[in-house]
């Protein structure tokens, strides 16, 4: 999928309810998040796969102007994650998500998170993540 075909129409501002929308391409599975590396039994690191879609997901956001005028959640916060259906498990993605957006300072911790619904669904490049402080 090229950049362009990420862009969408739509604003990623979410005015009404106080949130963001965000669109991404769809995640890794969370089992394909952490690989094992030689330095030991105990020891891990971030997959490239992981890390290939971080850039990814770090282009699109970027490209989109998706993170403009964003302030950071700073306390509790819901997200809603609509992923365009495919193999897997459906909430075997929403780790990769949570660790973005926290890694990009959408939210200040993922440990905030009170609320979390994820659906099959239609996503513009295969993600939609809407998040909201929660009241």
């Amino acid at each position: 999928m090229s950049l362009q075909d990420c862009i969408t129409e739509e604003p990623p501002h979410d005015t009404v309810i106080g949130g963001i929308i965000i669109d991404l391409p769809v995640p890794p599975s969370v089992n394909r998040i952490w690989r094992a590396n030689r330095a030991g039994p105990n020891k891990v690191s971030l997959s490239p796969e992981y890390k290939t879609w971080k850039e990814h997901a770090d282009r699109v956001a970027m490209s989109t102007a998706q993170f403009r005028g964003l302030k950071t959640i700073r306390g509790k916060f819901e997200v809603k994650i609509v992923i365009q259906r495919q193999r897997g498990d459906l909430d075997n993605r929403a780790k990769g998500i949570l660790d973005w957006l926290q890694s990009r300072a959408v939210v200040v911790d993922d440990k905030f998170c009170e609320r979390l619904v994820m659906e099959w669904g239609d996503a513009p490049i295969g993600c939609r993540v809407t998040v909201r402080p929660f009241v």
